[in-house]
């Protein structure tokens, strides 16, 4: 059996993106899809001192390109910004050491087109974290439909997967009959955010990855095991502005 996962990519990604990555044989970042202005294709949050911040890549988003399409606006220093900021927040964290020298390098190329920089990123974890599915680039793909659904059902069948893993926020509108009509199961990924130890007080849920990763070293990958092996948290992470951290945009 062949597992299929379709995921958006973002800047310095949260969590449930890498779980879903563990859990697939064959990975499609689907960035032939509409960029989001202030979505977290370009940002993600870290924790810092007592609270959290924003690390925001600029982007030139003219109109409405694919993530595929979107430049960085390299006339900001945005950067160096992001590497002192990622220092000062977690330069005391028990694993900086074994991670910083590789985010500095990243963030000190000259970055052309954002999913670049986003893979750059995301392949990094990858490898941290000892996940091995193959990774796609859905703008590579041969793929004539225009219908959300039937893209996926495209990319199943492409790669002869007989399960699409699906994240749950596309309960609303994924239809399942279409898979059940080519022979792919759809099943769900479920995920919820595992409690792992951060050297500050207290547990902030919700953050870049990078957080997980700077806390727990190479014993990371066991927060994945599951919501029945780690306490899971689901409060709501508010905005800046007082709203809620949605998820419109970042899972499939």
């Amino acid at each position: 059996m062949t597992t299929l996962a379709v995921m958006q990519p973002g800047y310095l990604p949260w969590l449930g993106f890498f779980d879903k990555a563990r859990l697939c044989d064959v990975f499609v970042i689907y960035d032939s899809v509409q960029y989001v202005k202030n979505d977290f294709h370009n940002r993600n949050r870290i924790r810092s001192l007592d609270d959290w911040v924003w690390l925001t890549v600029p982007v030139q988003a003219q109109g409405f390109p694919a993530i595929a399409d979107v430049k960085i606006d390299n006339a900001r220093l945005w950067g160096r910004k992001h590497a002192a900021t990622i220092r000062q927040a977690y330069g005391k964290a028990p694993y900086f050491g074994d991670y910083w020298e590789d985010i500095e390098g990243l963030l000190g190329q000259q970055w052309d087109r954002l999913v670049d920089l986003q893979m750059g990123f995301i392949r990094l974890h990858l490898d941290w974290l000892g996940f091995r599915p193959r990774v796609v680039m859905a703008s590579s793909l041969p793929i004539e439909s225009e219908d959300r659904n039937l893209k996926l059902v495209e990319m199943c069948q492409l790669f002869g997967a007989t399960i699409y893993l699906s994240g749950d926020v596309a309960k609303d509108y994924l239809d399942v009959s279409l898979f059940a009509a080519v022979g792919v199961e759809v099943k769900w990924q479920g995920w919820l955010n595992p409690v792992y130890p951060q050297f500050r007080e207290g547990f902030m849920p919700q953050l870049a990855a990078i957080d997980l990763l700077m806390n727990c070293g190479k014993e990371s990958s066991k927060y994945f095991e599951g919501a029945s092996q780690v306490p899971v948290v689901r409060n709501p992470v508010l905005m800046p502005n007082g709203g809620e951290l949605g998820v419109t945009g970042v899972g499939c």
